[in-house]
């Protein structure tokens, strides 16, 4: 006999599931009600329980803390949803959570009652033979008998998989969330794999549409958890870059995300950040889209994509602030798609900045290498004879190209330059003014502190007293 406990704060709720569906016709029985996880809890601590229905949205304890902890006390217990259409949002975190079957309760009909019985009972002895298999030493694991499956990954919060679900019709399938955003199905016959496909299918012409359709091919013998394991790993990795809005579909063998492991190629991600530093690719069209195919196929995770994205700006910013003050990332990445029409952007905002058509290309890439130069080496001595030789310049037409270009003359830019990490140096070290004054290139501490004053209007030390934190 299976023992049933129903948790809702609605009494009239609890009642009538208690006494209007067949729990004998399917070896169920009703052993206990609690209007709040907690009061649920209470009661499990001193009754056996094999079956919990529970409503999400309940005062003092909710249906989510209830389960973590039923999860926790009482692995065994088989987990039953009561909910709303309006609290989809909480019916994925319930399924990651190991409910086995959720209930609207705005369509608790007296003919669905038997249905709702019969599939929940179903599923709950599915697991116990898996569980009973485990204990005898076999792989718990399901192996799949079925070639062809079907994920659905959706970068953005969406309500598909909800309409889905609700139009499943009478196939005994489930869509599982084995992880957030990523909705699998395993079929077990060649039917269900048609009706499943046409099913998800409805939805590829819908419009606004961030779903797309994962159709998985290579599953036959393959283990059921490392498949699952398999996608959440596409999904924080390659899905990412594969994305693209005209894309509907995509097609994988499981052979390819088995060997889509690969280590970060350190060594390129340096000489990349190079290249994006010298700004050549703001020129020309071939070296932008170069750098932009090798910087994708590294498939760096999104993390450590983000931190390069964010270097970058900061760099150019820093270097390039006298065409570009404020740089920012797409609100929204989602995507490689994102990032690349935000790397045209910039490329259309340096270009509109830089595009002064007095001056060839190679001026310009000649101008942005002397200044690179003059942060690189703030510390040293630089001057502008010898800089407009490094960059094969004449000293004459150098500083004509420099003042036009960077609205600065050459001098100019170099002492604003120094001050500029002299105050970042005051505000975020506890450096001396001696060192501070010697690592952006004054000899002189009294010299640099008298330039400072005239920059500023206030000393070093001032400065440092008037905007130091901590």
């Amino acid at each position: 006999m299976i023992k049933v406990l129903i948790v809702d704060d609605d009494k009239l709720v609890r009642k009538g599931l208690a006494s209007t569906m067949p729990w004998q016709d399917y070896d169920m029985k009703v052993v206990g009600e609690a209007k709040n996880g907690e009061k649920a809890l209470e009661f499990m601590e001193s009754n056996e329980i094999d079956l919990l229905f529970t409503d999400l949205a309940m005062p003092v304890m909710s249906g989510l803390e209830l389960m973590r902890s039923v999860r926790e006390l009482h692995p065994s217990v088989s987990i039953v949803v009561l909910t709303m259409h309006q609290d989809f949002e909480y019916i994925q975190d319930a399924l990651r959570l190991g409910a086995i079957d959720y209930i609207a309760k705005v369509q608790m009909e007296m003919e669905s009652f038997e249905e709702v019985l019969a599939r929940v009972q179903k599923r709950m002895l599915d697991a116990k033979g898996k569980n009973d298999r485990h204990f005898m030493g076999e792989d718990s694991s399901e192996v799949l008998e079925i070639d062809e499956g079907y994920a659905l990954i959706s970068t953005v919060e969406t309500d598909v998989m909800k309409r889905i679900i609700e139009e499943k019709g009478d196939l005994d399938y489930h869509p599982e969330l084995i992880d957030e955003g990523v909705w699998l199905w395993l079929p077990t016959s060649e039917k269900d794999c048609k009706h499943i496909l046409d099913k998800i299918l409805i939805y590829d012409q819908k419009d606004n549409c961030d779903c797309r359709i994962i159709i998985l091919n290579g599953l036959t013998g393959k283990n059921k958890n490392e498949i699952q394991k398999l996608l959440i790993e596409y999904k924080e990795n390659r899905f990412f870059y594969d994305y693209h809005p005209e894309k509907k579909r995509i097609y994988l063998f499981v052979q390819d995300l088995e060997s889509n492991t690969s280590l970060i190629d350190e060594e390129k991600i340096t000489q990349l950040k190079e290249q994006w530093l010298t700004l050549t690719w703001v020129q020309q069209t071939s070296e932008f889209e170069k750098l932009l195919n090798e910087m994708k196929g590294l498939h760096l995770p999104k993390t450590r994509l983000v931190n390069l994205l964010y270097f970058l700006i900061n760099e150019w910013i820093r270097i390039y602030n006298h065409v570009i003050s404020k740089l920012e990332l797409p609100v929204g990445m989602n995507s490689w798609y994102d990032v690349e029409n935000w790397f045209y952007s910039i490329r259309d905002i340096l270009n509109e900045s830089m595009g002064n058509n007095l001056f060839s290309s190679d001026v310009q890439k000649s101008i942005m290498r002397a200044v690179r130069f003059i942060h690189e080496e703030l510390a040293c001595p630089v001057h502008a004879s010898d800089i407009a030789k490094r960059v094969n310049m004449s000293r004459s037409y150098f500083s004509q190209c420099f003042k036009d270009l960077v609205g600065m003359t050459f001098n100019e830019y170099v002492r604003h330059v120094r001050v500029e990490k002299a105050k970042d140096y005051l505000v975020h070290t506890n450096k001396t003014v001696t060192w501070i004054a010697e690592n952006t290139g004054y000899a002189d501490d009294k010299y640099f502190s008298r330039i400072f004053r005239k920059k500023t209007g206030s000393l070093p030390s001032e400065y440092r007293k008037m905007n130091q934190k901590g």
